[in-house]
């Protein structure tokens, strides 16, 4: 059974009450810095770049901060990313306008690895977090992981996901330490909906990809 098929991924509804934004253009010139800054934080660059991450640094006029782009989702097809400062600045991330709360990260573990094994993922659960660096720290250890746009985001968004996986797919929750609220509530929707659910929270560090490796393969592991 391919991916796309056992996890069934829909994008989900966004919104329309402001005009979209196009994506930033590519900078290849901040390249060395992405890699720098994912490999600092022990993530992985290759699964960065197989969905689609890429630097920037043309997000807004007056702010020529080096971002990295993250593409989201929505039902509709309404470009919607997320840009994450590469440098240290007070605001880490910048996105684009409108449907911040309904839109998802969805992340893939590394395409070269499923083409040499269909069934890579096949028996390990799907990862939810808060946070796109989180997702991809779950991806690249072999999980199809989503993420939404930080702890506050719609139940609608919840409740789509839930709705558009096989159910035979397990789900693990791993919230930020700070934030045990996002947690309860994306397994609290998930229970109401029949899922196989359970939250984790990492004792290392704030989150997923803050953790250890053997930390992440603790909180990752199957759900009896």
């Amino acid at each position: 059974m391919q991916l796309a098929e056992r996890y069934k991924i829909n994008e989900v509804q966004g919104d329309l009450s402001v005009p979209p934004e196009p994506y930033p253009e590519e900078n290849r010139r901040y390249l060395p810095a992405m890699k720098a800054y994912l490999h600092g934080r022990r993530l992985s660059y290759s699964t960065a770049k197989d969905n689609c991450w890429y630097p920037t640094d043309s997000i807004k006029e007056k702010d020529p901060t080096p971002r990295i782009v993250i593409p989201c989702f929505n039902s509709v097809g309404r470009p919607y990313w997320q840009g994450r400062a590469i440098i240290k600045h007070e605001l880490r991330y910048r996105s684009a306008q409108g449907g911040r709360f309904q839109s998802i990260v969805v992340m893939w573990p590394r395409i070269l690895e499923i083409a040499k094994k269909e069934h890579h993922s096949e028996g390990k659960p799907l990862v939810l977090v808060e946070g796109p660096m989180d997702a991809l720290a779950a991806a690249a250890m072999g999980h199809v992981a989503i993420s939404t746009m930080g702890a506050l985001f719609s139940e609608y968004a919840i409740q789509y996901i839930s709705q558009n996986i096989s159910f035979d797919v397990s789900v693990v929750v791993i919230p930020d330490v700070d934030a045990p609220e996002f947690g309860t509530s994306v397994v609290r929707l998930m229970a109401n909906a029949g899922r196989k659910c359970v939250m984790r929270v990492s004792e290392e560090g704030d989150d997923l990809a803050a953790a250890s490796n053997k930390e992440r393969k603790h909180l990752l592991r199957s759900v009896k």
